[in-house]
């Protein structure tokens, strides 16, 4: 508790410019009767002070010394606007901006190097290109134009103070599925639990927790828990992800949620799974064997066919989007049929070979192949992502009877929503 009042309108007066001191002595002098404030109450006021005479800071201070802190604003274009925010801080001798827009939770930041061009502008990108402003160090704002768009599309930032967080409290966590060790983090809300929680379900490829745990610390916003791991092999979680199989990665979210069962903090009856992509397979997959019922389901364009439907789905598109011929779509659909066949390792590596040389000449090879559906061997066919995660998740979906939330991209050729939803 604080009792010299004295004491407190000192502190108080030294902290303001002298600009600033006039105008805000009668308020100073309120409180000289407020004999019992709590130090966060005196350190909050403190904050909101300066921050509201910053105007006459501002005139004591040039440059970049101003830009250093958090910007609220928005995107301007034909009268409608989106909002976004921008955190600007010194990396060595560079000031590094890193803008988000709160309508868009999810996305990653734009992060960028901030440059001043002939005009003594200041230029740095944004996630629709880049952006042209000029500072004004009075008001503390920056207006401009961010480039290359039609209609035009302005941007207005202005200093602000940074809004109150919910406090999140993060966790390193090791699980395990056989002898295999998976590590991720554990996203815990603020407030007493036990809390629901969203597992993030990892897509296709190779990937660590970032993404994923950008996801889990939003929704711990609004309450809800998360854990964020790296698929095996990745990261610090151990294992082989190359060859990995829909068993492995099934198995390793079994784990997870059994893990998250057994925490405290979490609430059993409310472990629900948000995938993205090929997870869409894992998810449902999962669901049907768990020995935890999930509690809800989220999918961002997770497929509702089976692999082998998908893959052709998307050459259907691919040859339309590409106007090949109905002769030259033959090749495409005779390398899917071999990812899929058993044969002839050695007859199939030599047809497949040829197949491509024919994609790359009328582009279905570099539009429709990842790296993992390209055999360097015969030895390497049985190895191809499709062999290894060949599912049809029918059955499966078929017995959820839990909420089931998923997204679909109208223009998406890869999980086509007229075929899966």
């Amino acid at each position: 508790m604080i009792h010299s009042t004295r004491r407190f309108n000192s502190i108080l007066l030294m902290l303001l410019p002298l600009t600033s001191v006039l105008r805000i002595n009668t308020e100073v002098k309120m409180y000289t009767s407020i004999h019992y404030l709590t130090r966060p109450k005196i350190q909050t006021l403190l904050i909101l002070l300066l921050f509201l005479c910053s105007g006459s800071i501002a005139a004591q201070t040039t440059g970049e010394d101003q830009l250093e802190g958090f910007w609220t604003g928005a995107f301007v274009r034909d009268g409608a606007v989106q909002i976004v925010s921008a955190e600007i801080r010194r990396e060595g001798d560079k000031l590094r901006v890193e803008m988000e827009m709160p309508d868009r939770p999810f996305a990653a930041p734009t992060i960028s190097t901030i440059e001043r061009d002939a005009n003594g502008h200041l230029r740095f990108d944004t996630i629709y290109g880049p952006a042209s402003v000029a500072l004004d160090t009075v008001f503390l704002e920056m207006v401009g134009d961010v480039a290359e768009n039609t209609p035009s599309l302005r941007l207005h930032l202005k200093r602000s103070l940074r809004p109150p967080m919910p406090i999140i409290r993060t966790e390193e966590i090791t699980f395990r599925n056989g002898d295999i060790t998976i590590s991720g983090t554990l996203v815990i809300p603020e407030g007493e639990g036990p809390h629901p929680v969203a597992l993030q379900v990892h897509g296709r490829g190779c990937q660590g927790r970032g993404a994923y745990l950008r996801r889990a610390r939003v929704l711990a916003r609004y309450g809800i828990a998360g854990l964020a791991f790296d698929k095996r092999g990745v990261g610090a979680s151990k294992g082989r992800c190359e060859s990995a199989t829909i068993d492995d990665e099934t198995g390793d979210l079994l784990a997870a949620i059994e893990f998250l069962a057994s925490r405290q903090e979490i609430d059993r009856t409310q472990i629900g799974a948000f995938s993205s992509s090929a997870g869409g397979w894992i998810v449902p997959r999962a669901a049907a064997r768990s020995k935890t019922p999930l509690a809800f389901i989220v999918t961002i364009v997770g497929p509702a066919t089976s692999v082998r439907e998908q893959q052709l789905d998307n050459a259907r598109y691919i040859s339309r989007d590409l106007k090949l011929s109905a002769e030259d779509q033959k090749p495409l659909m005779r390398y899917i049929e071999l990812m899929f066949a058993e044969g002839d390792p050695d007859a199939q590596f030599a047809e497949m070979r040829q197949l491509i040389a024919q994609g790359e000449k009328t582009g279905w090879a570099k539009e429709f192949l990842d790296t993992t559906d390209v055999a360097l061997s015969a030895s390497e066919i049985k190895n191809l992502w499709v062999r290894r995660f060949n599912y049809d998740p029918r059955a499966d979906l078929k017995r959820i009877r839990v909420p089931f939330l998923a997204f679909y991209g109208g223009s998406d050729r890869v999980v086509p929503p007229d075929e899966n939803v």
